[in-house]
Formats: structure tokens, C-alpha cells, sequence
């Protein structure tokens, strides 16, 4: 009788286990329950949220959601753990979720994400970007730098390596098709560094960007793809 009973322990725990390992998870970054999904967010985004959905949740399993920061430059180790919270659910959910609030001083920029574990077991991750603000592409650089303490801005510096001239600098996000970035009207002189803010416009794009400059003599650099989530990033022409 004892050997029976022994048996079907192990058969109902092999049973739960074997239903666990069947969860599924589908984990959504918006700005808001109910809301649609958002992959990218300004720096001073009050909040992020992770809305999620399962399939073979028991009562009582664990749910656990652990925001990290993948790659923020020089803010953070890559991979840094920044809170985690753990839900006991009832059974399946539609509309479970996590939040993340803003850091007093901003989101640093770069790549995040949120990882759900069910009973410690790893179920899905979702990933977002944080990027900084930035200005219009016909603002004088000299405007743009002056503004970044102001507003807290994204901006990175630019060393002209060369003898000539820095006019304009020009940007494309997939290779293809650039559009101008105004250094101001007096441009990058030889040996000159200067710093300058993106446009709030961009806030919905990636992190990666192809940059050329373009000289007073018409000639241009090939392009340098370069991820502007970097912290302190510098760029050389």
C-alpha cells in the first residue's frame, strides 16, 4: 500500500512538473494597460509597463518579473538587475503586469528588458530602448548644446580629426537615405571638438545610426554607423 502511495506522489509531481514546463507566457512593453505595445522611450518617460498574457498557469504558481538593464554605457554593468517583483497568480491571467518608474534622474539610454520567470523557470523576455531628446536638425549646434542642461537632452560630441572644415554631418538610420544634421553656421573648424543635441523626433527610432560629414570643399566621409545609446559617445571624422 505504502509502494502504491509512494507512486502516486511521484506520478502527481512529475504530472505538475511536466505542466509547468508547458506555460507560456506572451509579454508586451506599452506605456499603459491597455495600450499598444511601444519599443522605444524618452528618457524622461514617467513609466514603463509590461502587460502579459499565459496559457497553463496552475493557482499558485509564481510569476516573477525582473527589469535589467542590458546596455546603458558607462550608467550601469551590462546586464545590471534594477527591481523585481513576484505575483501568485489564480490560474491564467489576460491581463497581468509589471511597472517600472522613472529614475529621478532620467532613464540612462540604452537597451532594456524584462525577464518573467514561472516558478523560477524562465518563460519570456520582452525588450525596449530608452533614447535621449534631442533638437531640430536646423538649429545652430551652439543653441542645441547651451539647451541640453536645460532640458536634459541626449547628446554626443564630435571631433573633426582633419585639416578642413565640418559643414554639415548627414544621418540615415538604415544606410540608405540620409538627411542633414546642421552643425551651426560655422561648423567644425580642424582639430575642433563640439557637442551636439538630437531632435525630440527622434525619440521613436533606434539606436544605431550611419553618420557622414560632409567637408567645405563638398567632399564627404564614408559612413560610420555608430549607437548613439552609447553614454560619452564621441564621434571622429
Amino acid at each position: 500500500m505504502k509502494r502504491i502511495t509512494a507512486l502516486l506522489v511521484v506520478m502527481i509531481v512529475w504530472g505538475a512538473v511536466a505542466q509547468a514546463g508547458d506555460v507560456k507566457v506572451k509579454a508586451t512593453i506599452t506605456t499603459g494597460p491597455g495600450e499598444e505595445e511601444v519599443t522605444t522611450f524618452a528618457a524622461d518617460s514617467p513609466k514603463v509597463f509590461a502587460m502579459f498574457k499565459t496559457e497553463g498557469v496552475q493557482k499558485g504558481d509564481k510569476v516573477r518579473g525582473v527589469w535589467m538593464a542590458e546596455n546603458v554605457g558607462s550608467a550601469a554593468p551590462a546586464n545590471s538587475k534594477i527591481d523585481e517583483k513576484t505575483l501568485t497568480l489564480e490560474g491564467d491571467t489576460d491581463d497581468g503586469g509589471f511597472s517600472l518608474s522613472k529614475p529621478t534622474k532620467g532613464w540612462p539610454p540604452g537597451k532594456y528588458r524584462l525577464e518573467i520567470y514561472v516558478n523560477d523557470k524562465l518563460a519570456t523576455t520582452a525588450k525596449f530602448t530608452v533614447k535621449g531628446n534631442a533638437k531640430t536638425e536646423t538649429e545652430p549646434a551652439e543653441s542645441a548644446a547651451s539647451k541640453e542642461s536645460e532640458e536634459g537632452g541626449y547628446s554626443f560630441k564630435v571631433h573633426n580629426t582633419t585639416k578642413d572644415r565640418i559643414t554639415k554631418l548627414l544621418a540615415s538610420e538604415d544606410g540608405k537615405k540620409y538627411g542633414p544634421f546642421d552643425v551651426g553656421k560655422k561648423g567644425i573648424g580642424p582639430d575642433e571638438t563640439v557637442t551636439l543635441v538630437w531632435d525630440e523626433k527622434t525619440d521613436t527610432s533606434g539606436c544605431e545610426w550611419f553618420i557622414k560629414a560632409v567637408f567645405d570643399d563638398g567632399s564627404d566621409t564614408p559612413a560610420k554607423k555608430f549607437d548613439f545609446c552609447e553614454e560619452d559617445l564621441e564621434l571622429e571624422f
